[in-house]
């Protein structure tokens, strides 16, 4: 994939997301920064995991139809469908 696709597919997901969401991935992404410069092995991959929780809970609370339409983008630039 080139750097067009990927960010194709990144801004469907993102345009897709409300504000709380965001907040809820930054927060989260803060502690991880912050973990893997201040704490052990074990409180990294903690944090990590919380990470990973807090993008499923996101991904699971979007409407359908959203992830339906992520999946098509996807679908079009893994078999190089991509227009733009």
């Amino acid at each position: 994939m080139n750097i067009s696709e990927h960010a194709r597919i990144l801004s469907a997901y993102l345009r897709r997301l409300n504000k709380k969401d965001l907040d809820r991935i930054i927060k989260a992404d803060a502690k991880c920064w912050y973990a893997s410069q201040n704490n052990g092995t074990n409180e990294q991959i903690k944090v990590q995991n919380e990470f990973d929780s807090v993008i499923l809970d996101i991904m699971g609370n979007m409407l359908s139809h959203d992830r339906e339409n992520i999946t098509t983008i996807v679908a079009k630039i893994v078999n190089r469908e991509v227009t733009a």
